[in-house]
């Protein structure tokens, strides 16, 4: 794990670096902040989830820039013991960081790759590195002397693999979780300086 923890810090330095050298080159924003909403629904059907992210943005060149995103989700899962015939509930909070660079595909729609690490706690701690591919749609924008404001909806799918061994206890049909990857949809506010 201390071997993708140093590659992440690497990637992050360079995509700063590269920032920093054609900012200013382009004419237009140079930093930039995003927070929003999230409601996932992961491959597992136990569970739903929602949460908050926040990123800071790094316009990189005309149309593609970076992001560190942080996003922090409580998924929520149920399932039956197969003894008692009680439910089981377990409450899962996952926070992730990603390194993000979005790309514009045409004025109001933009696709992202993110990657990074993803830690799961509460009945059990794991760790496991995660990815993300998605879109943003950008239905309002305004353009001011000082500031750009953005209200955008995005989709994605994230992959994270996990193996967790009983969550909800040995009593269950499946008692093991392997995959809390899924799609996610979320709300985004940007500001753009």
């Amino acid at each position: 794990m201390r071997h993708f923890k140093s590659w992440f810090v690497l990637l992050s330095a360079i995509t700063l670096l590269l920032g920093a050298f054609s900012m200013a080159q382009a004419e237009e924003r140079f930093i930039g902040f995003e927070f929003g909403v999230d409601y996932i629904r992961p491959s597992e059907d136990r569970f739903n989830g929602s949460g908050s992210h926040f990123a800071l943005i790094f316009p990189i060149d005309k149309g593609i820039s970076a992001a560190f995103y942080h996003e922090s989700d409580r998924f929520s899962g149920e399932d039956t013991d197969t003894v008692t015939e009680a439910k089981v509930n377990v409450t899962l909070d996952i926070d992730i960081n990603e390194l993000r660079i979005h790309k514009e595909i045409v004025p109001i729609v933009d696709a992202f790759l993110g990657v990074g690490h993803a830690s799961v706690t509460n009945v059990f701690s794991s760790n496991a590195p995660i990815a993300d591919v998605g879109v943003r749609l950008t239905p309002l924008k305004t353009q001011g002397k000082v500031s750009d404001i953005e209200l955008s909806l995005g989709l994605l799918y994230r992959f994270l693999k996990i193996n967790v061994q009983q969550p909800f206890g040995a009593n269950v049909t499946d008692p093991n979780v392997d995959d809390l990857g899924g799609f996610a949809a979320g709300l985004n506010v940007v500001i753009l300086f």
